[in-house]
């Protein structure tokens, strides 16, 4: 971007000069436009001439002299009205350049012809009649009238912006000069990953089973005026913030198993699919905040990490909203003093200060008031309809089918437990193994976890592995991680292999810590982003910290009963 001096330096001397147009607006789109990257071999130029002219041009250090010999480039504007009119109509600019048409035909159809009578007729009729001069002509020029005709070209374009503004505003032009192929197909990937395993014994959910219903959370206040009480906002989430969310920000929040991180991903992926095939498009950004764990490093560290890019481009595309950024598990910041309070702090700023970025953060609702004025949106249980519809979709055995419909239907508990996406597909794998209807949501987790270990035996005929020992494993894993950072935090190999050691000594077993991790995460029980690892869903840890704590408090012969379900 252009010097903060050289930008101000082109305003001054501007600003007595075209009175009757927004300056600053259309100085700041001449800016984007500048850098813009238009992928075109004929339009590269742009960026390189025009900046090296205006830094050299408005400098109050350059000499005249040096002025004189860059000044051809600024004389030039054919270039830079290509780009702009390849910016609002890429057909028209093809065309133009398909026939050979010259500056006259564009300038004509930016609304800048020189022919035409108008309050800048005589600008344009310079700016078009320099365009023809060589840089020995231009360097002739006295002083006065070298800088008449600079300010000549630079207001013609000035004024062609201005005539088609409507037009030029709705690109990101910051976002066009990133290269976010790479990331994005990252995002494209990981996504797919988790989907395809859709009907496999593996923890994950598909597709088919996102639930992106949402509705709005309305504060109520006791001295509010009735009539001053707005409708809460509700419907499919990817909708609303297309059209009717102008705060730009949105706490989503629901309790575990309800598919907060799997919307998070999904909503990423539609981004980035979008991004793909317009690279002017706004580029969703996705961060884990349960991975975040380095105190060096900032939330803006790291998006300038994750999409190779310097923090400079990080807060400029933040600065103009080119950027949608998903913050996952504001619940699973680890709580590590220092760490966490300066997370929230981060946060808080980032809702506050970036009021063009769309920002959607997801959490439990116990952590949803560490977001200060932000619209919170509860994601949606699945209704009866949805639920028959889920286990019509995702249930193939029609004896298990009606086992699971009969039990949802008769029994209270049962359908509160699986009224989330999650819970239900676990639902339905326990019952199509078992025939049996587990009691409890603790329940439910033990037995589809033990099916999913059992599958490494049953299934890869792996005889080697010990389901008992690897319940020992992912039970210590959760107790160490909860108590040191009360979260699902992310932690590094060389922590998580130190706690499966600390777990044979203590209960005198021993296996391949390293081949029991690989199959953790093969089985969709631990999931590894970013080199660091964490259970793969926070209820799985919830469930085996509790297991752990149960043995831990039977051992010390206190009464387990407060952990009654």
């Amino acid at each position: 971007m252009l010097n903060k001096e050289i930008e101000k330096s082109i305003y001054d001397s501007l600003k007595d000069k075209v009175v009757d147009i927004p300056l600053s607006k259309c100085l700041d789109l001449f800016e984007k436009i500048i850098y813009y990257n238009a992928n075109n071999k004929e339009l590269d130029g742009v960026k390189f001439n025009w900046e090296s002219a205006l830094t050299t041009i408005f400098d109050e250090d350059s000499s005249f002299a040096d002025v004189k010999k860059i000044g051809n480039l600024i004389f030039n504007i054919e270039s830079l009205l290509k780009k702009v009119l390849f910016i609002i109509n890429e057909d028209e600019y093809n065309r133009l350049v398909l026939y050979k048409e010259g500056l006259a035909s564009l300038m004509k159809y930016l609304d800048i012809d020189p022919y035409k009578q108008s309050n800048y007729q005589a600008k344009y009729k310079i700016a078009y009649e320099l365009r023809n001069l060589t840089s020995h002509q231009a360097s002739e020029y006295p002083r006065d009238v070298f800088y008449n005709n600079i300010e000549a070209c630079i207001i013609t374009v000035l004024i062609a912006i201005y005539k088609n503004y409507k037009e030029l505003s709705k690109i990101n032009y910051y976002a066009a000069s990133i290269e976010a192929t790479k990331y994005m197909n990252e995002i494209i990937d990981s996504f797919k990953l988790k989907t395809k395993k859709y009907i496999n014994l593996d923890g994950s959910e598909d597709i088919r089973r996102i639930n992106t219903q949402v509705l709005e959370e309305i504060e109520t206040i006791d001295d509010i005026n009735e009539d001053e009480v707005k409708e809460p906002r509700t419907g499919e989430i990817d909708n609303l913030r297309k059209r009717d969310i102008p705060e730009k920000k949105m706490l989503l929040l629901a309790e575990a198993g309800m598919g907060k991180t799997t919307t998070i991903e999904y909503l990423a992926y539609i981004d980035a699919k979008e991004r793909l095939d317009d690279f002017s498009a706004k580029i969703p950004v996705l961060l884990y905040l349960n991975l975040l764990i380095d105190p060096k490093l900032t939330i803006i560290d790291y998006i300038a990490k994750k999409m190779e890019i310097s923090i400079e481009d990080v807060k400029n595309l933040l600065e103009h909203g080119e950027i949608n950024l998903f913050l996952d598990g504001l619940n699973e910041i680890p709580n590590i003093t220092e760490l966490r309070n300066a997370r929230l702090t981060e946060i808080n700023f980032l809702v506050k200060y970036y009021k063009n970025t769309f920002i959607i953060i997801s959490t439990r609702p116990q952590t949803s008031n560490l977001i200060h004025n932000i619209p919170k949106f509860n994601l949606l249980s699945m209704d009866n309809t949805k639920q028959n519809l889920f286990i019509e979709r995702n249930c193939f055995n029609s004896a298990t089918k009606n086992l699971i419909l009969e039990a949802i239907t008769n029994n209270k508990k049962i359908k509160r437990v699986v009224s989330t996406p999650l819970f239900l597909s676990i639902f339905i794998k326990v019952v199509d193994v078992t025939k049996q209807i587990p009691t409890s949501e603790g329940n439910l987790i033990k037995v589809f976890i033990n099916s999913l270990l059992e599958r490494e035996i049953n299934e890869k005929n792996n005889l080697t592995f010990d389901v008992k020992k690897g319940n020992y494993l992912l039970r210590s894993f959760a107790y160490f991680v909860k108590e040191k950072y009360k979260a699902n935090s992310g932690v590094i190999e060389s922590e998580i292999i130190e706690c499966f050691a600390d777990s044979m000594q203590k209960y005198s077993y021993y296996v391949d810590a390293l081949d029991y991790l690989s199959i953790f995460i093969d089985l969709g029980i631990l999931n590894k982003k970013d080199d660091l690892y964490c259970f793969y869903h926070e209820s799985y840890q919830d469930y085996f910290y509790s297991e752990e704590l149960r043995f831990i408090l039977g051992s010390q012969k206190i009464s387990p009963l407060i952990l009654n379900e």
